[in-house]
């Protein structure tokens, strides 16, 4: 059977037979994966500009090894803009972090790659098939050619290696299938306006299940050039669609979520970010609430205990000894001593961290301590996983094992180094939901690139995505960028590109749609321009009732609800005293329940967090000195006695005697601003 990998796998499988065949060249030096390379990234940027470690560590990353695979050395990037010389230093230190601890970049790993195929160090293959690729690297083309003896083009849309077939210098070669002979025309497809996105959506979700219902065997693509940022939008329409048809199948989705955006990885993240500095209100309230923490133990009314008790002390943030203070004054319980047990030993670990106690450990070290620290918080809860849990623990142990893995970094690091770390890296792992093979496939359009589809159907076929807008690279001058054509930033290629992804879909499609909407947010929006000679007068009868949607959620709504009608509630005077006057009219007149919560419930809102001391706190310190001044006057005769200078000193010894008085309930009178 033929050996089927991406570009980057079957790289990486290559490098590692160079290791096992101990060649001399490859022996010292060991590949720094994603993560080793954004540690020292970080610890680059952090050099000279740390505040912008964590926001231009994966660019820097991304723009050096785009700029070693086209062959373009870091030093020849013209200074012209502030941002291109401080990648310049920024890159110096990087590569010479690297070349310390005896990491290879991968652009070095896959020149070697290329130099031992061409000395036939490594077995060379007689033919290398190439198929979906729309753009190939020159680094990487290079090694291809030095790999086998001929690269076979197996469908016509790389735009990167098509051109090279008639190069005698090359050994390129094509073998396409008779489907790829006319590509030009585009008489397969049929283009359809709407109103917006939404619309487009819904439309394309009812067709799809409209079309499975009527053959469940046939296979149907829904792509979207921006797949990432709509996801959880595609999701909902397309499980509301096919709830409304009544099928019940799988569905495939190309896009996946950061690690750290899942419920399960989230909440143990956010236990693990409370251990340094402090933390906002809600921060506290969403841990409080959280099913993978310590309060899992508590009960509904104490966490709403809990919650009053930290809105009424007005502050916008709390660290962990504060918020583990305020847990304690609660009436204890055998479960609120767990989670009081729980959150007093994050203290702890905070306290010796900040006394300097907490030597700093290896990677490994803090992983263990790690999974000691969210054992103690209860994660990931009590509650039997799901088949989605289970998923994102597995991906979760598999982060771990890469965490521990930095350990060959040579590092030891804090408490807050770990965490940030860790982080960085959940930020940076894609979660995929695995779901078997399934009829109906959700894809981007570079991830749809190459695959058979029964139907297609692609949205956002708007000037702003068929072709890319091309978009500058801020660590890269534009004049640089535009003159060596780096991807993304050259327009006439993102068009060709996009040419041949449309082409690409029309051959590998019995029948192909392409939509478009009129409007997106308050901006107008026309077709691509790929779309003229596209027949627009067709419009499937299956979508009609697709404006009619809402009805139908509407209805299903109701007959999934039970109404049930309270009788009035009776005024007892001996047990409520109503006050008010006006306002019980003007409130019964606005919100006859508001009207209810306010004058029957006595449900008032807490004040909002604030800054220093609020109107009440500022009222009885006014009203404290004042008692306190007259109570030693007792007249006006006394105050006329007194000079400017012994009446300041009065009045300054009073307030100092105040503050000193309250400044135990309020920690800004503390401060050096009162």
């Amino acid at each position: 059977a033929p050996h089927v990998h991406s570009m980057l796998s079957w790289l990486k499988n290559c490098w590692d037979e160079m290791h096992d065949l101990h060649l001399d060249s490859v022996t010292p030096w060991a590949m720094a994966e994603r993560a080793q390379r954004l540690f020292f990234w970080e610890k680059a940027i952090n050099k000279f500009n740390p505040r912008l470690a964590t926001r231009f560590s994966r660019m820097a990353d991304d723009t050096y090894n785009e700029l070693c695979s086209h062959y373009l050395p870091i030093e020849n990037v013209p200074s012209d803009t502030t941002s291109s010389r401080q990648f310049k230093v920024w890159s110096k230190t990087y590569a010479k972090l690297m070349e310390e601890n005896g990491f290879l970049q991968p652009h070095e790993c896959w020149k070697l790659l290329a130099t031992n195929f061409k000395k036939h160090e490594l077995h060379t293959y007689q033919s290398i098939y190439l198929y979906g690729f729309q753009s190939i690297t020159p680094l990487q083309r290079n090694i291809l050619i030095n790999s086998a003896n001929r690269c076979v083009l197996l469908d016509p849309f790389c735009v990167d290696m098509i051109d090279r077939l008639d190069d005698p210098n090359h050994n390129i070669s094509s073998l396409f299938h008779p489907k790829y002979k006319n590509i030009a025309g585009f008489d397969k497809a049929k283009k359809i306006k709407f109103n917006d996105p939404q619309e487009e959506l819904t439309a394309a979700a009812t067709w799809a299940a409209k079309e499975l219902k009527t053959s469940p065997n046939q296979r149907i693509g829904i792509l979207l050039p921006d797949l990432p940022n709509r996801l959880g939008e595609v999701y909902r329409a397309i499980d509301r669609a096919l709830a409304a048809s009544d099928v019940k199948i799988p569905v495939n989705f190309s896009a996946g979520v950061p690690l750290s955006e899942t419920p399960l990885i989230a909440g143990a993240l956010e236990l693990l970010s409370s251990i340094n500095n402090e933390k906002t209100l809600s921060y506290w309230l969403r841990i409080i609430y959280s099913p993978y923490s310590a309060f899992e133990y508590l009960s509904l009314q104490l966490k709403g205990q809990l919650e009053q008790q930290l809105r009424k002390k007005s502050l916008f943030s709390l660290t962990l000894h504060q918020f583990v203070c305020e847990i304690e004054r609660i009436e204890t319980s055998e479960d609120t001593s767990k989670a009081i047990k729980a959150f007093r030993f994050l203290s702890t670990k905070t306290k010796y961290q900040a006394d300097g106690k907490l030597t700093l450990l290896k990677f490994s070290q803090w992983s263990e301590a790690i999974h000691s620290l969210l054992e103690k918080q209860n994660w990931p809860g009590t509650n039997p996983v799901s088949s989605y849990e289970y998923q994102q623990l597995s991906q979760w142990d598999s982060l771990m094992e890469q965490f521990c893995s930095l350990d060959n970094l040579g590092e030891r690091i804090n408490s807050n180094g770990a965490v940030q770390t860790l982080i960085s890296m959940a930020n940076d792992h894609i979660f995929h939901e695995q779901t078997p093979d399934a009829s109906l496939q959700v894809l981007g359009l570079l991830d749809a690139s190459g695959l058979q589809f029964n139907k297609a159907w692609i949205l956002g076929s708007d000037h702003k995505n068929l072709p890319k807008l091309p978009s500058i690279n801020p660590l890269l001058p534009a004049n640089y960028q535009k003159k060596h054509k780096l991807s993304r930033y050259d327009a006439t290629r993102e068009l060709v590109i996009a040419r041949s992804l449309l082409q690409s879909f029309h051959a590998n499609a019995d029948f192909l749609i392409c939509s478009y909407p009129s409007h997106r947010d308050e901006e107008q929006s026309i077709e691509s321009p790929l779309l003229r000679n596209i027949d627009s007068s067709w419009f499937p009868i299956s979508l009609q009732p697709v404006y009619d949607q809402q009805a139908f959620y509407d209805s299903n709504q109701l007959e999934q609800s039970e109404l049930y009608e309270q009788p009035n509630v009776p005024l007892d005077m001996n047990k409520e005293k109503i006050r008010g006057g006006a306002a019980i009219l003007r409130n019964q007149f606005v919100c006859p329940f508001n009207s209810f919560a306010i004058h029957r419930l006595s449900a008032m809102p807490l004040d909002p967090p604030h800054k220093g001391i609020n109107k009440r706190e500022r009222g009885i310190l006014i009203h404290e000195i004042l008692f306190k001044l007259w109570a030693e006057w007792k007249n006006s005769a006394k105050l006329v006695q007194l000079s400017n200078l012994e009446l300041t000193a009065e009045i300054n010894q009073t307030i100092d005697f105040a503050f000193a008085k309250y400044d135990r309930f309020s920690s800004s009178l503390r401060g050096p601003r009162y």
